[in-house]
């Protein structure tokens, strides 16, 4: 029944009950303390936000999602650079769970040398698009 809920959801947007409300899920994230998803943009942004997050990679769900979306590729690029934990079942997602919301996953400084949020990417771009020129 989960599964079939989440397939539903097409992200963007979190509604409440009535509708009544929204927020843009860039915004739902930052706030955050941990994202949990499969192989997902919300792990991806939570890592550049320099926070928690978890990749759910059970064999026959989120290892399929990378494979097919990866073919070449046989980890998920952010578990790889350690800006990811990754769940490969059910007790491995519970523990990984009760670690975040104790000491934290250790992935801070991962993110943080993988996810240069100090402004200046815009020049590093031009720097390395004048660098191959």
């Amino acid at each position: 029944e989960w599964q079939r809920i989440m397939r539903m959801f097409v992200g963007d947007a979190v509604f409440d009950y009535f509708g009544q409300f929204s927020t843009d899920m860039r915004s739902l994230i930052a706030a955050a303390h941990l994202v949990i998803s499969i192989c997902s943009t919300g792990n991806v942004l939570k890592a550049a936000f320099g926070g928690d997050n978890i990749s759910v990679l059970y064999p026959n769900v989120g290892r399929a999602i990378v494979k097919w979306n990866f073919p070449s590729v046989d980890e998920l690029p952010l578990v790889t650079l350690g800006c990811s934990a990754r769940a490969t079942n059910r007790d491995e997602l519970m523990e990984l769970i009760k670690k975040s919301l104790g000491d934290g996953l250790g992935i801070k400084e991962a993110c943080a040398k993988h996810f240069h949020l100090d402004g200046k990417n815009a020049a590093r771009i031009a720097d390395l698009v004048l660098r191959l020129l």
